[in-house]
């Protein structure tokens, strides 16, 4: 994949409305690849693999109960949906 150095990325023949739009994308993308500078100027990486140190990820994994993780929920939001409708 080739990459684009902003400096050479000319988007004067674009519609007001397209400028936007690629401005808008560029800042999600900043937003959701952002790196936070931690105290002693190094650079942390805050994405989702960077979760597998934190303690309450994985905390149910040897749970025998919980074999279907998604039924249990499921069945979890039905008893109480089904309170508040009577």
């Amino acid at each position: 994949m080739k990459t684009t150095n902003a400096s050479i990325l000319d988007l004067s023949g674009l519609p007001d409305q397209a400028r936007q739009e690629v401005t808008d994308f560029y800042q999600f993308l900043k937003k959701k690849y952002r790196v936070h500078a931690t105290g002693r100027g190094k650079r942390k990486d805050t994405s989702v693999p960077a979760l597998s140190g934190v303690d309450f990820v994985g905390m149910w994994k040897d749970r025998t109960n919980m074999g279907d993780a998604a039924g249990w929920v499921r069945e979890q939001r039905e008893s109480e949906w089904s309170r508040h409708e009577k």
